[in-house]
């Protein structure tokens, strides 16, 4: 799958045009559905749904043609509220969930249609890749919400032929009075919400004054960073600290946000020189830097977040559109 990923990215290098790190979205699953519906016995209808999935959005509403897509699925998250069932789609029956863990969609085209917009990428399904193309509706613009947040939403479906992926659930393929047990069409359904929270939510992120983000940040906006990870250092030593990675990474993140981007920069440094082999450090310094429109850096941090955890799909989105 890292193969697919990384061939779909080089590829991108040379046919992506410049583009804006605000332009990236990434998908909220709480207020995303992957869902689908197959027919049992010709007549019922099994639905189902995959609850743990991730992925990124790169949207510009000047040019809707330039939208993309990177999307992850857990197999292992497959629910059709029957626990039997679950654990027979789980195994090599069907899907193989511990041999092919990830279901992958990665779009590379997006063409306007009077509906909206048609997505066009590949689908890797138990190390099956086919091109598929999903009409989606949009709204016209990027909404607020009532916290401030920047979102898209795009809705879609489109039939799948499960058997073209190798889904082929052998023992329950036998036709019966004309009628296949199981059908071997799959209605997919996607609502994709994807998201970028802005400075006057994630100020909330940094308001409790006693907890170390919330305290380093206050530190940080009267006396400086240079202060603040002096009493950084103060808190990590002290011992049943409560200090981990998203300690800076969330005052940096707030620095970014609030347009700070030096500040932010000299917090995410001292992050990755404390968690060296964590993917968000790298991804949190690459955002900064290509803030500041240095992408030549922004790529190598990137790359580096990409290596620590090849199933940041968010990294993945963004490399994809920075030309080399």
């Amino acid at each position: 799958m890292l193969a697919v990923v990384l061939g779909v990215i080089k590829a991108s290098w040379s046919q992506e045009s410049a583009f804006k790190i605000s332009e990236i979205f990434p998908i909220e699953t709480a207020h995303s559905y992957v869902g689908f519906s197959i027919k049992y016995m010709g007549y019922a209808m099994v639905r189902g749904r995959f609850s743990d999935f991730r992925g990124s959005i790169r949207y510009d509403e000047k040019d809707l043609t330039k939208t993309s897509v990177t999307l992850l699925i857990n197999v292992g998250s497959i629910d059709t509220g029957n626990e039997w069932r679950d654990e027979d789609l789980k195994s090599d029956n069907w899907f193989g969930s511990k041999a092919y863990p990830r279901i992958l969609f990665i779009s590379n085209k997006a063409a306007l249609t009077p509906q909206g917009l048609l997505m066009t990428g590949d689908l890797t399904m138990r190390r099956i890749t086919k091109t598929i193309s999903i009409p989606m509706t949009y709204p016209p613009h990027v909404l607020k919400d009532v916290r401030e947040d920047s979102q898209i939403i795009f809705t879609g479906a489109i039939a799948l032929n499960r058997i073209e992926f190798g889904v082929e659930g052998k023992k329950w393929a036998g036709i019966k009075e004309g009628i296949t047990a199981v059908s071997d069409d799959v209605n997919v359904e996607l609502t994709i919400l994807g998201k970028r929270i802005n400075a006057p939510n994630f100020k909330y992120w940094v308001a409790d004054g006693s907890s170390p983000h919330g305290k380093i940040y206050s530190i940080a906006k009267n006396n400086g960073v240079e202060k603040a990870l002096a009493a950084f250092e103060s808190l990590r030593a002290a011992p049943g600290n409560k200090i981990d990675v998203e300690t800076l990474n969330t005052v940096g993140m707030m620095f970014l946000k609030e347009n700070q981007v030096e500040d932010a920069i000299a917090l995410f440094k001292r992050n990755i020189t404390i968690y060296p082999n964590l993917s968000l450090v790298y991804e949190s310094y690459g955002e900064a830097v290509a803030t500041l429109g240095n992408w030549s850096e922004a790529l190598k941090y990137y790359r580096l977040a990409l290596e620590k955890d090849p199933d940041n799909v968010n990294v993945q989105e963004i490399i994809r559109h920075i030309k080399n």
